[in-house]
C-alpha cells in the first residue's frame, strides 16, 4: 500500500477511534457524579500502568526488525507476549493495595486487583495486525480498534443501569480488551502460534528494555499529576481535573501515537539511506511540531468553553485547568516525532533519557502541590518539565545521528518556545486563568503561524504532494 493511502486509512481510523472514546468518556462523566467520575478516573491510571508495561515492545520490534516478516519470528514474539502478560498480571494483583492507597481509595482494593486480568487477556492478541504495518497496511488495526471501542460504547448504557457507579469504567475496559483480542484473531492473515526462541527473546529484551523503562517513566509523567491530585486534593477535585484531562489528553496522545505508527515504517525503510532518512526525519519532526503547537493554542483558547458545553455545568470549576493541561499534553506530539526518528535508527535509549528528565521534576511538582495547594502551580511546573524534556530530546538526537535535517529545526523550535511561553503567561494573567482571546494569546497564535512558515521541509513536501497535483 502507498504511504498516502496508508496515511488516509490510518488517520480516518484513528479519528473514528478518538470520536468513539471521547463520546464514551463524556457519557460516563454525565452519568456519574463528579466524585464517582474521579474514582473511575483512577482506573484510567491503572489501565495506563498496563499499557506502560507493554512497552517491552516486542510488537514494535516486528516493524523495526529486518526479520519481522518471518513467521517463526512472529510466533516467538507472540510467545514472549504471553509470558509478559502473565507476569504483569501477577505484579498488578499483588500491588493492588498500595495502588489503592496511593490513589486515596484504600477501601477499594478489589477493583485494582481486577485490573490485573487486562494484560493477561491482551497477551493473547495476534501480532499479525502489527506486522502489516511494515507495508503501510493499517486497515486491520483500524478494524480492531473501532470494533473494541464500539462494543464498549454499545454496552455502556446497560452497565450504567446495572452498576450505576465507578465500576462502570472497569467493566468497559474488560469489554474493550476482550473484543480487541478476539478481533485480532479474526482478521489475522497468518495462523496463531506460540514459540519459545531464546535468540529472539534476547533480541527482544535488548531492543525493548529501554522502551520498558521509558514507558514506566512516561506513565509517571502522564499520570503523575493525576496521582498527586488524587492523593492531595481528594476525589471531587480529581473528578474536575480528570474532565480537563479527558478533553485534552486523548486528542494529543492520538496524534502522538498516529505519528509514531505512520512515520516509523517510513523512517525504518530509509535507515540505510542517509540523505533520504534526513529528509523524512525533518518532515516528521516539523509535522509533529506544528501539530503540537496547534494543540497548544487550540486548547488554550477554545478548551474552557468546549469543556463546559461537553461536560456540563457541574464541571465549571475545571475551566481554569484546561489550557495548561492541554499545553502539557500537546507537547507529547513533537516529542513523539523526535523519539520516532531515534527508534527508527535503533536508538531506543532516547525515550528513556528524555522521560528521565521529565520525571526528575516530579519531586518539585509534589512539593509545589503540598506547599501552594494550587493545581495551576502544579501544572506550571509540569509544563516546565515537559519543555525541558523536549529540548533534551532534540539535542540528544542531534548528537547521535548528525543528520543534516536536524539543522532545519533550529528556527522552528526557537519560535515554538516563544509560543508556548506566551500561552502559559496568557493563562496565568487572564481573569480566573481562562485565556480566551487576549493580546497575549493572540501573540501565541502569531508565533505558531511563524513556526509553520519556518518549516520549509514540511511546506515543500505538502506543496509537492497536493498543490502541484491539483
Amino acid at each position: 500500500m502507498s504511504a498516502k493511502r496508508g496515511a488516509a486509512v490510518l488517520i480516518s481510523g484513528q479519528a473514528g477511534g478518538f470520536i468513539l472514546r471521547f463520546v464514551r468518556n463524556i457519557l460516563v462523566a454525565r452519568l456519574l457524579t463528579v466524585e464517582d467520575y474521579g474514582i473511575a478516573s483512577t482506573f484510567v491510571v491503572a489501565m495506563s500502568l498496563v499499557q506502560m508495561s507493554t512497552n517491552l515492545n516486542f510488537r514494535t520490534l516486528l516493524i523495526q526488525s529486518r526479520d519481522g516478516d518471518d513467521p517463526d519470528f512472529m510466533a516467538a514474539i507472540q510467545g514472549l507476549n504471553v509470558l509478559r502478560g502473565f507476569a504483569i498480571g501477577a505484579i498488578l494483583f499483588l500491588t493492588a493495595a498500595p495502588i489503592a492507597r496511593l490513589m486515596g481509595q484504600p477501601e477499594l482494593i478489589w477493583p485494582y486487583q481486577m485490573v490485573a486480568i487486562l494484560p493477561i487477556i491482551g497477551a493473547f492478541g495476534h501480532t499479525d495486525v502489527e506486522r502489516l504495518h511494515r507495508t503501510m497496511r493499517f486497515g486491520a488495526t483500524v478494524i480492531q480498534n473501532l470494533s473494541a471501542l464500539s462494543m464498549s460504547l454499545l454496552l455502556l448504557w446497560p452497565l450504567a443501569l446495572w452498576l450505576g457507579d465507578f465500576r462502570v469504567m472497569l467493566g468497559l475496559y474488560v469489554v474493550e480488551q476482550i473484543t480487541r483480542t478476539g478481533i485480532s484473531h479474526v482478521i489475522a492473515e497468518r495462523r496463531y502460534r506460540l514459540v519459545w526462541d531464546k535468540d529472539v527473546a534476547i533480541q527482544g529484551l535488548r531492543f525493548g528494555w529501554p522502551l520498558l523503562l521509558a514507558g514506566a517513566l512516561l506513565f509517571a509523567t502522564q499520570q503523575g499529576d493525576r496521582i498527586i491530585v488524587a492523593n492531595q486534593f481528594g476525589a471531587h477535585m480529581l473528578g474536575l481535573f480528570s474532565a480537563a484531562v479527558n478533553l485534552t489528553m486523548p486528542l494529543a496522545l492520538l496524534l502522538a501515537g498516529l505519528s509514531r505508527t505512520f512515520f516509523l515504517p517510513l523512517l525504518s525503510k530509509a535507515q540505510d539511506a542517509p540523505a533520504l532518512f534526513a529528509d523524512r526525519a525533518a518532515f516528521a519532526m516539523q509535522a509533529t511540531l506544528c501539530a503540537g503547537l496547534l494543540g497548544v493554542v487550540g486548547f488554550g483558547i477554545l478548551g474552557p468553553p468546549v469543556l463546559l458545553v461537553i461536560f456540563g455545568e457541574k464541571y465549571t470549576e475545571a475551566l481554569p485547568m484546561v489550557g495548561m493541561i492541554g499545553t502539557i499534553f500537546a507537547l507529547a506530539i513533537p516529542r513523539a516525532g523526535l523519539t520516532t526518528v531515534a527508534i527508527a535508527k535503533g536508538h531506543t535509549i532516547n525515550m528513556l533519557i528524555t522521560n528521565s528528565v521529565r520525571i526528575s521534576f516530579l519531586p518539585l511538582v509534589v512539593w509545589v502541590a503540598i506547599t501552594t495547594q494550587s493545581v495551576l502551580m502544579l501544572l506550571t511546573v509540569s509544563l516546565m518539565a515537559e519543555m525541558t524534556a523536549l529540548f533534551v530530546a532534540f539535542l540528544l538526537l542531534q548528537f547521535q545521528t548528525r543528520l543534516g535535517g536536524l539543522g532545519r529545526m533550529v528556527l522552528p523550535y526557537g519560535l515554538a518556545v516563544g509560543c508556548i511561553a506566551l500561552m502559559a503567561v496568557a493563562i496565568h494573567r487572564a481573569p480566573e486563568n481562562i485565556a480566551g482571546l487576549t493580546p497575549l494569546s493572540l501573540g501565541a497564535v502569531g508565533l505558531f503561524l511563524g513556526v509553520v512558515l519556518s518549516c520549509r521541509t514540511l511546506l515543500t513536501e505538502l506543496r509537492a504532494r497536493f498543490l502541484i497535483r491539483g
